[in-house]
C-alpha cells in the first residue's frame, strides 16, 4: 500500500515537474521575443535618426554647391561618407540585401564627387553646382523612400502594437 502511494505521488510530482519546465520554456520563449522585439524597435529608431540625418545634410550640401562652397563641400562629403557607412553597417541582417545597394551607391557617388571637387580645385576650373545636385538628388531620393518607410513602420506598431508585417 505504501509502495503504491508513494508511486502516485511520485508520478504526480513528475507530471507537475513536466508541466512547470513547460511553463518556464513558455515563459522564456515570451522573454526572448519580447527581448528581439524592443532589439527590433531599437535599431528601427536609430535607423531613422541615422536617415534623418544624412538626409539633413545632404540638403546641406546642395546648399553648399549653389553657394559653390567647394572647400566646406569637401568636409560634408567625409562627413557624408562616415554616417552613410556606419548606416549600413546597423542595417538589420534580414533588410541587408534591399538596402544595402542604397547606400554604397550614395558612398560611391559622394567619394566620386569629392574627387571631381579635388581636381576641379587644384587645376582651378569651374564646377557645375546644378550637375552635383542632380546626382545627390538621385541617390537621396531612396533614402527619403527608406525613411518614409521606416517611420510608417513605426507609426502602425505605434498604432497597433504590433509588426507590419506580423
Amino acid at each position: 500500500m505504501v509502495g503504491a502511494i508513494g508511486l502516485v505521488v511520485s508520478a504526480a510530482a513528475f507530471i507537475i515537474a513536466v508541466w512547470q519546465i513547460r511553463r518556464t520554456r513558455s515563459a522564456a520563449e515570451s522573454a526572448a521575443s519580447a527581448a528581439k522585439e524592443a532589439r527590433d524597435a531599437v535599431s528601427q529608431v536609430s535607423s531613422i535618426s541615422d536617415l534623418s540625418q544624412i538626409i539633413g545634410q545632404l540638403d546641406q550640401l546642395k546648399e553648399l554647391h549653389r553657394n559653390q562652397e567647394w572647400k566646406r563641400a569637401m568636409d560634408r562629403y567625409s562627413s557624408l561618407i562616415r554616417l552613410l557607412t556606419e548606416a549600413r553597417g546597423r542595417i538589420p541582417e534580414a533588410e541587408k540585401d534591399e538596402n544595402v545597394q542604397v547606400f554604397v551607391r550614395a558612398i560611391m557617388q559622394l567619394r566620386a564627387m569629392a574627387r571631381q571637387v579635388d581636381i576641379a580645385r587644384e587645376q582651378k576650373l569651374q564646377l557645375s553646382s546644378a550637375r552635383f545636385n542632380n546626382v545627390v538628388s538621385d541617390f537621396e531620393q531612396p533614402l527619403l523612400d527608406k525613411l518614409v518607410d521606416l517611420e510608417n513602420a513605426l507609426a502602425v506598431e505605434a498604432s497597433t502594437g504590433t509588426k507590419e508585417n506580423d
